[in-house]
């Protein structure tokens, strides 16, 4: 699956990938949401959720706690994320002219403490800059992971590339589905996304679909950064703790 990023998206919920648009293989739903002005969306759905804030200005609601938070450039800023179980009520009130958020879910029946992930929770980690000659060089941010929810069956984080720069390098892939997100800085900018043999061009609100056990590295172009947001789905027994690189690359893995 790939998600063209050139129609705009409506404001509202938009639904990309998942299995209510006939992708049942991802296990998980993603979708985009577009807040337009002061608009609000709520949401008990009876899955795990995760609403990652891209960019703009939104009240979260949930639990009876209501906090504001902005972001503006992904280069610059780090994520806001609500993290709640199933059937958690939420409330997400836009504030700027144009609020972004992508939203995750998936069935988990087990229970955990709803969140706000802020910045100060997923820090910038650096990597890539001193091997490779820095074209590897990367910022990763993590967010929902095993080590800050053992009960979440998901895996969320960001990835920003300086312009030019190869993300998810060296090749390396995992047996639990995943979903990945693109924007770019300019937003004319463009790249291109491997998953295994297959090669696709990335635009601004591009999504991509990685199959299992598939490599998946990404390049952006030169002049052009590059964000991603991935969030990998956990398998029953076999959750997502740490990539398997293909062994035609194991030399390099000292960039990861």
């Amino acid at each position: 699956m790939k998600k063209d990023g050139v129609t705009p998206f409506r404001p509202g919920y938009n639904p990309v990938a998942g299995p209510s648009v006939g992708d049942g293989e991802l296990q998980m739903e993603f979708g985009f949401l577009l807040l337009a002005g002061k608009t609000c969306y709520e949401d008990a759905s009876h899955e795990e959720r995760a609403f990652l804030l891209v960019r703009g200005d939104v009240t979260f609601c949930w639990d009876g706690k209501r906090v504001r938070v902005k972001r503006g450039l992904w280069r610059d800023d780090g994520p806001f994320c609500l993290h709640v179980p199933a059937g958690a009520a939420v409330r997400i009130e836009g504030h700027a002219d144009h609020s972004e958020l992508t939203v995750h879910q998936t069935e988990n029946e087990r229970a955990f403490s709803s969140r706000l992930l802020t910045p100060a929770d997923a820090k910038n980690v650096r990597r890539g800059a001193d091997t490779l000659e820095g074209s590897t060089e990367r910022v990763v941010r993590d967010i929902i992971s095993q080590d800050n929810c053992p009960a979440s069956n998901l895996v969320l984080g960001e990835v920003i590339l300086k312009p030019g720069r190869w993300g998810g390098y060296p090749n390396h892939y995992h047996p639990q589905p995943e979903v990945f997100f693109f924007q770019y800085y300019p937003a004319n900018g463009f790249g291109i996304a491997n998953v295994g043999d297959k090669a696709f061009v990335t635009t601004n609100n591009t999504a991509v679909k990685i199959t299992p056990n598939a490599d998946h590295p990404c390049v952006t172009a030169p002049g052009y950064w590059q964000y991603s947001v991935w969030c990998i789905r956990n398998l029953p027994g076999n959750p997502y703790v740490r990539p398997i690189f293909n062994e035609r690359f194991a030399a390099l893995q000292a960039g990861w």
